[in-house]
């Protein structure tokens, strides 16, 4: 569970009670469950190889992999991979040292890893619950241009990140923080020797093969490769999220992301 605060709970509960002039308790009724999940009323019940904590919404597929074909914008992806490739190669030729993961989008590039990641675990954030981190675009012009198109084919975004897995680098087993987004990756450089791992089943990544899966299952990847894992990673709605659900889903991590950067993703 995660140790939320009153601050967070009473933030959520006002964000309800505004959906409730707009939409009836049944199309509430997951919502007030995931909020008494997240605040521990509720014992979840997730399942087999699934972790349940954070913004856990009960109710949604047993699905650990997703079909891309769920999402309008992959289209879109496959359509520039060539240019989005072209301006990730940048992290190739060292003309841009991505940080650590996880250490927010202004981390220094000589910034140490949080304790428990690998050293070569690292990320480029290009964006994060409706704001663009501009000085981190700006060398990523196409990359940009097309996130700006995504958003226009879905209703909502967490995340958008260059993921960047050094060779001979392992994560082990875990679970991120909800099951409210997926991950779409899109892989742009993958030398052999690089997995991904959820739930019994490894997949070996393929430049420009989009795959999508629900991180709330536990996962794992590695690089056992010579060179440099890349991928573009965006964070987006689970596909069996209502219209209520999405709404006060955004307007929440807008609230929360922007006030406390708290909301767990």
């Amino acid at each position: 569970m995660l140790n939320t605060s009153k601050i967070h709970v009473s933030t959520v509960e006002r964000v309800l009670q505004d959906a409730s002039l707009h939409w009836s308790s049944t199309d509430l009724q997951r919502l007030r469950a995931t909020l008494d999940i997240w605040t521990g009323k509720i014992v979840p019940e997730p399942y087999h190889g699934q972790v349940a904590k954070g913004f856990f919404m009960p109710g949604l597929k047993d699905e650990a992999w997703i079909s891309p074909s769920c999402f309008k914008f992959v289209d879109t992806l496959r359509e520039n991979f060539l240019n989005i490739r072209r301006e990730a190669q940048q992290f190739v030729n060292g003309t841009i040292v991505p940080p650590p993961y996880g250490l927010g989008g202004n981390a220094p590039s000589n910034a140490l890893p949080l304790q428990g990641n690998p050293k070569q675990w690292r990320e480029w954030r290009l964006y994060r619950a409706g704001t663009f981190y501009n000085e981190r675009c700006r060398a990523f012009p196409e990359t940009t241009r097309v996130l700006h198109e995504v958003l226009n084919q879905t209703s909502f975004m967490m995340n958008a990140i260059f993921l960047i897995m050094g060779p001979g680098e392992h994560l082990r087993p875990h679970t991120d923080q909800n099951n409210i987004f997926v991950n779409v990756w899109l892989p742009l450089e993958t030398p052999s020797g690089c997995y991904l791992t959820i739930r019994e089943k490894t997949i070996n990544p393929k430049a420009g093969e989009i795959f999508s899966f629900n991180h709330s299952y536990t996962h794992s990847a590695g690089n056992f490769g010579n060179s440099n894992r890349i991928v573009l990673a965006l964070s987006v709605f689970h596909p069996e999220l209502t219209g209520a659900e999405r709404q006060v889903i955004a307007k929440l991590a807008g609230m929360l992301t922007d006030s406390t950067n708290t909301f767990p993703y």
